[in-house]
């Protein structure tokens, strides 16, 4: 309260200040004396007075107006006017002066209303100063009294709120409480959400990462096994690889257009993107499975372009680098490598060569649990055994198929089935070329009994090339009633035209047919089909035991078969006409 009657004191002071007299705002203005123009009186305080003056002045123009009328009528009835002339000149005189002393009295009334507004302007000066000071110590006052009363006001609201938080505690936690968990809720709402968002955001990037990596793994496997790549899996890499700074790549990115080139079948582009990704290859990616599979696309590259030399110098670095590796994927390609430069010497005629590499694979590779190797390593002893054949080495031939089907037997690997179904196929041939018929035969049963109605292509060929040649073989060994049965299972089993043709071609020499039946099977083979049968082990019995113009038209099916010679050549050579 000091502070509200500090204020009160202030305005007091301020009442209390002196009364300020304006001069000649209180009193009525009094002219000052003038002489009158009259000779006879003098003008007193009374006739000084603007009002009557004015009155006076009035009255004289009145009169004047009044004489020169009647001056005017005198003189138009020619009478004597000196007289009206004399008044009406004195009255001009007073005219004159009354005129002068308002002239005088309006000056003197200018002056003093000049000084009563000079001193209006300085009241107005210090009452503004007063009422400044006054405002400036109000609002002083003010925030003082603001401050206090804020003070004040907060100590009581906080005593206040003290005692009602203490009377309302459990009411105001549990609302806090409800309130701070309906947030949590919206919040968990938001962040669920936003989880949600992310995991569906990491899971169509990693979906696609997946689908770029499945897409590039499945064209490295296509390459290898040197198959057609699909196109959605070409599409999908060749996308994956529209980004990429060809200028800077990685060794890997490399590779990925490396791979689209060859799908796009530009084996050239392919190996320029495989020698900068080699180039590209840090340190310590030099031992790692990326460098093999670099070394293996060039080698694959090379042989679509048919350089043998480039490709077999690309499966030298590949196994000279990771011959040793303990890594099974690298192993794989090893392995391959291995396998393909037998295969490549064998085409060559190196046929020594071709068995040292075959012998190596699988020596270092026999007891790989991998499947992929171990497809391999089956492979390599079907060729193995097919390649002492060539040498003249029968039992070395045997024993190379004897060994891989004791080692595969029960494998449930369909690669690795269809090496052994060759080799038992190769088993039964063998023994034919060595007129063991029983051998051939009981492995011709027991290829039958293992795969008869299994559903693989390679397989299914195995089953039907060993009926047909059991078939060829019975001549030897059978009564022609049995082999026109084992030719009719044949022909029941087999839709193949080349070898319905050579059944054709086996009843034509038991006397079961016409030429004519064998040149009408032999037109309906394809053009396109590869003719791979041969006749080795019936040749002594043809020659034993036909002649003349029968001989000459086995000699020319047989002519036909061996060196793939066209049906017309066929037909001119059995003198038959269209």
């Amino acid at each position: 309260m000091r502070y509200y009657s500090l204020l009160v004191c202030l305005l007091v002071s301020l009442l209390a200040l002196p009364n300020i007299t304006i001069a000649g705002a209180s009193s009525p203005t009094t002219a000052p004396n003038v002489s009158a123009t009259h000779t006879t009186s003098t003008v007193n305080s009374t006739q000084t007075h603007p009002d009557w003056q004015y009155q006076q002045l009035f009255a004289m123009q009145n009169q004047l107006a009044r004489l020169d009328e009647k001056l005017k009528q005198q003189t138009a009835l020619g009478n004597d006017v000196k007289a009206l002339e004399t008044t009406q000149q004195t009255l001009k005189v007073q005219l004159a002066n009354l005129q002068t002393k308002l002239e005088a009295q309006e000056r003197v009334q200018t002056n003093q209303l000049n000084g009563f507004d000079g001193r209006i302007g300085d009241l107005k000066d210090m009452m503004n100063w007063w009422f400044s000071a006054l405002t400036i110590f109000l609002a002083l006052g003010g925030y003082i009294v603001y401050r206090k009363s804020k003070k004040e006001a907060g100590d009581v609201a906080g005593k206040q709120m003290e005692t009602f938080i203490a009377e309302n505690a459990d009411q105001i936690l549990e609302k806090a409480k409800s309130s701070l968990e309906s947030k949590v809720d919206e919040l968990n709402l938001v962040v669920n959400g936003l989880q949600k968002y992310l995991s569906e955001a990491r899971e169509i990037i990693e979906d696609k990462k997946k689908e770029v990596e499945a897409a590039a793994d499945n064209v490295l496997k296509a390459i290898a096994a040197k198959q057609e790549i699909d196109p959605d899996d070409l599409r999908v890499l060749e996308n994956s690889t529209k980004r990429i700074d060809k200028e800077h790549a990685t060794a890997r990115e490399y590779l990925s257009l490396a791979n689209v080139s060859y799908g796009k079948k530009d084996y050239q582009t392919a190996l320029k993107w495989l020698d900068l990704a080699i180039g590209a290859l840090r340190e310590n990616e030099l031992q790692t499975l990326l460098n093999a599979q670099l070394l293996w696309s060039k080698a694959m590259a090379y042989m679509k372009l048919m350089d043998e030399v480039a490709e077999l110098n690309s499966y030298d670095m590949l196994i000279a680098q990771f011959k040793t590796s303990q890594n099974e994927a690298i192993q794989i390609y090893v392995a391959n490598a291995i396998f393909n430069q037998g295969f490549r010497n064998s085409k060559q005629g190196n046929i020594k060569s071709a068995l040292n590499t075959y012998a190596e694979l699988i020596k270092q590779f026999k007891r790989s649990p991998n499947a992929a190797i171990q497809q391999q390593v089956a492979k390599a002893m079907v060729n193995q055994g097919v390649a002492y054949g060539l040498l003249g080495k029968p039992d070395a031939e045997l024993n190379s198929y004897s060994i891989l089907v004791e080692q595969f037997k029960d494998s449930s690997n369909e690669e690795i089935q269809i090496a052994v179904a060759k080799a038992m196929y190769n088993q039964s041939v063998v023994h034919g070329r060595q007129k063991d018929f029983s051998a051939a035969l009981n492995t011709h049963t027991e290829l039958l009994v293992r795969f008869k109605g299994v559903s693989n292509v390679e397989i299914e060929a195995c089953v039907n090339n060993t009926l047909v040649y059991m078939a060829e073989l019975a001549l030897l060994f059978e009564t022609p009633e049995q082999v026109l049965v084992r030719i009719a299972e044949v022909e029941n089993m087999s839709e193949d035209s080349q070898v319905f043709a050579v059944m054709q071609f086996i009843r034509f020499l038991l006397g079961d047919n016409t030429i004519d039946d064998v040149l009408t099977a032999i037109a309906a083979i394809p053009k396109e089909m590869e003719l791979t049968w041969q006749f080795d082990e019936i040749k002594d019995y043809l020659a034993a035991n036909f002649t003349g113009e029968k001989q000459q038209q086995i000699q020319a099916v047989v002519a036909f078969f061996e060196q793939h010679k066209d049906i017309e050549t066929l037909r001119n050579a059995l003198g038959i006409q269209r």
